[in-house]
């Protein structure tokens, strides 16, 4: 659902309107604006800095509209993701006397792209990291050493014989254990490492915080 909201144009920024399909979201419309500046107290204590952010710069003249993306905690004490677009409507000498705004409930797209980004850096086997994810955290650490950080260890391995698995016993049963090899790898490692899978049965372990060699 979309709500849709005012706001007088003076400092504190007060709701002056609300439209009713707030109540989807456990809120009631007049107690809203009864207490005209407790609606950032709806916004997630982590996003509220964006939101007011956001109403400090409609405060500049000649600012104008701006789209932000924040948490409403509901009533039921849920998060919901809002994308919220806002206009300044100001009179013939550009004084601010309202802000007329809409929210538009996009959870469920947070979630779906949230969801991508995750596909798209891990192995849909093991879910290990995959090779493009792990190839960004190398070249990070990488870096940092080449700067005078601290050294890393790096452990490539495979599965010897892994192809005679396939042919005798089948792929699902060589999926099997690709999927045990990723499990007892994470298990066998610090916090802080990274196992991934690089394709086929081959492995790697990016070790963090490598001083000595033999630590590896």
């Amino acid at each position: 659902p979309t709500i849709l909201y005012r706001l007088k144009g003076e400092p504190s920024l007060p709701l002056i309107y609300i439209s009713h399909n707030i109540t989807k979201f456990g809120y009631d419309p007049a107690k809203l604006l009864q207490d005209a500046n407790s609606y950032i107290e709806l916004i997630d204590p982590s996003d509220r800095p964006v939101a007011q952010a956001a109403m400090a710069r409609v405060l500049e003249k000649d600012s104008t509209g701006a789209t932000i993306e924040f948490r409403i905690v509901t009533g039921r004490g849920l998060r919901r993701w809002f994308e919220t677009r806002y206009t300044p409507v100001r009179d013939s000498d550009g004084r601010l006397i309202e802000i007329e705004g809409v929210m538009i409930d996009i959870t469920e797209r947070k979630a779906a792209e949230d969801k991508i980004s995750l596909l798209a850096r891990t192995d849909p086997l093991t879910g290990l990291a995959n090779r493009a994810s792990f190839g960004e955290r190398l070249r990070q650490v990488f870096a940092g050493a080449k700067r005078g950080g601290v050294p890393f260890g790096l452990l490539y391995m495979d599965l010897d014989h892994f192809k005679d698995i396939n042919d005798t016993l089948g792929h699902p049963i060589g999926d099997i254990l690709l999927k045990e090899v990723a499990e007892r790898l994470k298990q066998s490692v610090r916090e802080n490492d990274l196992v991934a899978r690089l394709g086929g049965d081959e492995f790697a372990i990016l070790q963090a915080d490598m001083v000595e060699p033999a630590a590896a």
